[in-house]
């Protein structure tokens, strides 16, 4: 799976970050599609614990949470907060 390096500069703008994003969820798709649970999970030693269906609830929860840190972040700023799922308090 292509991963992001250390050693590659920082996207300057808001554009290339999406592009960035955007190249490592499909990796992480394509990649999760090849691998069975029992696969999935025995790499990780946690077979006997999680499915994975569960798993990639934890990635999705795990992605919801660092949104909700950028929208504090955001609103700290002082800047408005985009809608993503549904509309913010800003825009109520």
């Amino acid at each position: 799976m292509p991963m992001i390096s250390r050693d590659e500069s920082v996207p300057a703008r808001a554009r290339e970050i999406i592009t960035a994003y955007e190249k490592a969820a499909e990796a992480v798709k394509e990649e999760a599609a090849k691998l069975s649970d029992v696969d999935l999970l025995t790499e990780r030693g946690i077979a006997s614990i999680a499915t994975k269906g569960a798993l990639l609830h934890f990635l999705i929860d795990h992605q919801t949470h660092h949104r909700g840190q950028m929208m504090v972040l955001v609103r700290q700023a002082g800047l408005p907060v985009p809608s993503v799922m549904a509309p913010t308090k800003e825009m109520q």
